[in-house]
């Protein structure tokens, strides 16, 4: 049963899955650019489905993904610096 196999993959990868605070900001950082879009594209939608011009996302948007974009890469240069200094290697998990 290929079902019974996927469960205990799954059982595994939930059980031996760790984040570090790096791999969660960054996690938040594409959340947050995503409810951006989201928001943009909602946005657009009343604009043009209603006579409400909202232009909150609008005048802000190229800024917020400005700053998000700086803050991820901060991240990823901090994900980076950890990387050279062992902390995602093998070695570090088994002591």
């Amino acid at each position: 049963m290929k079902l019974l196999g996927v469960s205990e993959f799954s059982k595994k990868c939930i059980t031996d899955f760790r984040l570090t605070s790096n791999e969660l900001m960054y996690v938040v950082i594409l959340l947050l650019s995503v409810m951006v879009n989201v928001a943009s594209l909602v946005e657009r939608a009343i604009r043009k489905l209603t006579e409400y011009n909202p232009l909150f996302i609008y005048n802000s948007f190229e800024s917020i993904k400005w700053a998000l974009s700086i803050l991820s890469v901060m991240v990823i240069f901090s994900l980076v610096v950890d990387a050279l200094r062992g902390h995602y290697s093998k070695k570090e998990e088994l002591s």
